[in-house]
C-alpha cells in the first residue's frame, strides 16, 4: 500500500466543515490490488497525539462522519488526529472488481496500513541514522545544507504506529537541535579546537623532555643528598633518565614541529594564549636539545647549525647589498645614504660604463640579484628552529640587507629611465 496527495479522484463535494482551516489533509492510499482509497487526515499538535479512526458502513461514504468530525473538532481540538476514509468503491475511492467487496477485504484494506507504517518506520529510521551521524560534524555549511534536507524529506513522510512515532521524532529533532546549536556556536568552538590542539602537541613534547626535569629536580634536592645510599636507590615507580635519547627522538619532536607550524598557519588562537603556547613550545624544545645535543647535532633541528646557516645567509645577502651600491656608496649605511645619493652613484656607474654592451651588464647583474634573494628568501623558510633573541636579530640584519638590495634595483631602473628619456636635465650615456 503506497500514500500520496489526492490526485485523480473525483472533487469531494462534501468535505466536512472542520476541515476549513483545521489541519485537514487529503491523501489517497493505493492498495495492494491498485485500488485508490480516498483518505482524510485531521492532524494533531503532536506526533503522539491519540488517532481515532471513523469507518463508514455499506453503501455510505466518509462524509457521513462530517458532524461527529466537527464535533470532536469542537471539544478536542487539534490535541487528537482524526482520520476518516472512503471504502473501495463509496465515495470518492476508485471502483474494484466485484469479488473484493466483501468485509474480509474492507478489513485487509484497514491492515495494509500497517504495512505502510513500516516502510515510513524504515525511512524515519534511515533519516534519523543520517543526522545523528551528522551532528558532530565541523563542516558546517555544508553538513547545515545537509540536515536541512533530511528535514525537508522528513516532513514528506507519512505516519508510523502511535507507539513509536514521539521516539522517533525525539530522536531526529534531538540531533538535529544538536548539531545547530554547535552551528551557532561554530567559532567557539573552532578556537577551543585550535587551543586543544596546540596544547596536545606542547604536552607531547614536555613529555619527552620531562626526565631532564625530574633529574634536575633530584640533584638539586638537599633531601637527597643528605640521604641514605639506600634512599638514593631509585625505586621501580620513579622515572628514572636515560643516558640514550628515546628511540626516534629526532622523528618524533621533527613531526610535532610539522604539527605545530600547521597549527600556526591555522591560526584561530586569540594573542595571549597564542604566546603563552608559543612560550612552552620553545621551552620544551630547549629541554629536549639540552638533554640530548648530540641526537640533533647536524640536523634541521639543531640550533647551532641553523644559526651558522642563518648568519650565512645574513652575510651573503649583505655582500650583495654592498657590491649593488656602487662605489660611492659602499659599506655605508642605510641611515647615512638616501635614495638621491643611491640614484647619483647608479647613475655614475652607468655614465662610467659609457657603452650599451655596459647596460646590458648591469641589467643581466640586478637580474641575478633578484634571483639570488629569492633564492636566499627560500632558503631562510627552510631553516629549523633557533633561539628567538638570536633570531629576531639576524632577520632584522637579513630584512635591512633585502630592503638595500631592492632599493639599489629601483634606483637603477630609475636612472637608467631618466638616462634615455631625453627629458632636460638627462644625458645619454655617450655624450
Amino acid at each position: 500500500m503506497s500514500v500520496a496527495p489526492d490526485s485523480g479522484l473525483a472533487p469531494n463535494v462534501f468535505r466536512p466543515a472542520a476541515s476549513v482551516g483545521d489541519g485537514f489533509v487529503e491523501r489517497t492510499v493505493t492498495t495492494k490490488d491498485g485500488v485508490r482509497l480516498a483518505v482524510s487526515d485531521y492532524s494533531a499538535e503532536r506526533a503522539d497525539a491519540p488517532t481515532v479512526v471513523l469507518l463508514h458502513g455499506l453503501l455510505l461514504s466518509q462524509e457521513s462522519w462530517a458532524s461527529q468530525v466537527c464535533q470532536l473538532r469542537r471539544r478536542y481540538g487539534r490535541r487528537i488526529r482524526i482520520i476518516t476514509y472512503d471504502h473501495r468503491g463509496h465515495g470518492r475511492s476508485s471502483a474494484a472488481p466485484m469479488p473484493t467487496y466483501e468485509i474480509a477485504r474492507l478489513a485487509a484494506d484497514l491492515a495494509e496500513r500497517k504495512t505502510v507504517w513500516s516502510a515510513n518506520l524504515a525511512k524515519k529510521d534511515a533519516l534519523i541514522a543520517k543526522v545523528e551521524a551528522l551532528q558532530e560534524s565541523t563542516d558546517w555549511d555544508a553538513t547545515a545544507a545537509e540536515i536541512r534536507k533530511l528535514q525537508a524529506e522528513w516532513k514528506t513522510i507519512g505516519p508510523v504506529k502511535k507507539s513509536r512515532s514521539e521516539a522517533l521524532w525525539q530522536r531526529f529533532r534531538g540531533a538535529c537541535d544538536h548539531f545547530f546549536a554547535r552551528y551557532a556556536q561554530r567559532h567557539d568552538i573552532a578556537r577551543g579546537e585550535r587551543v586543544a590542539a596546540r596544547e596536545a602537541i606542547v604536552a607531547e613534547l614536555e613529555a619527552l623532555a620531562a626526565p631532564v626535569a625530574s633529574h634536575e629536580s633530584q640533584d638539586a634536592s638537599p633531601e637527597s643528598q643528605d640521604a641514605s645510599p639506600e634512599s638514593q636507590v631509585p625505586s621501580p615507580e620513579s622515572p628514572v633518565p636515560s643516558p640514550e635519547p628515546p628511540a626516534d627522538l629526532v622523528a618524533k619532536v621533527r613531526a610535532l614541529r610539522g604539527r605545530w607550524n600547521t597549527e600556526l598557519a591555522a591560526r584561530g588562537v586569540d594573542r595571549e594564549r597564542a604566546a603563552a603556547l608559543d612560550e612552552r613550545f620553545a621551552a620544551a624544545f630547549a629541554r629536549v636539545v639540552a638533554q640530548w645535543p648530540a641526537a640533533f647535532s647536524g640536523t634541521d633541528l639543531d640550533p647551532s647549525a641553523n644559526r651558522k646557516r642563518m648568519e650565512a645567509l645574513v652575510n651573503r645577502m649583505e655582500e650583495l647589498a654592498k657590491s649593488l651600491g656602487g662605489p660611492a656608496v659602499a659599506g655605508a649605511g642605510d641611515a647615512a645614504v638616501s635614495p638621491t645619493t643611491r640614484l647619483a652613484a647608479m647613475l655614475k656607474e652607468a655614465l662610467a660604463a659609457n657603452t650599451i654592451g655596459g647596460k646590458v651588464d648591469d641589467d643581466s647583474r640586478f637580474r641575478a640579484a633578484n634571483e639570488e634573494v629569492r633564492q636566499a628568501q627560500a632558503s631562510w623558510s627552510r631553516i629549523g628552529p633557533v633561539p628567538d633573541d638570536i633570531k629576531r636579530a639576524l632577520a632584522d640584519r637579513f630584512q635591512r640587507a633585502l630592503r638595500r638590495i631592492s632599493d639599489a634595483g629601483a634606483a637603477h631602473a630609475r636612472g637608467i629611465a631618466g638616462i634615455g628619456s631625453g627629458r632636460p636635465g638627462a644625458r645619454p650615456i655617450g655624450s
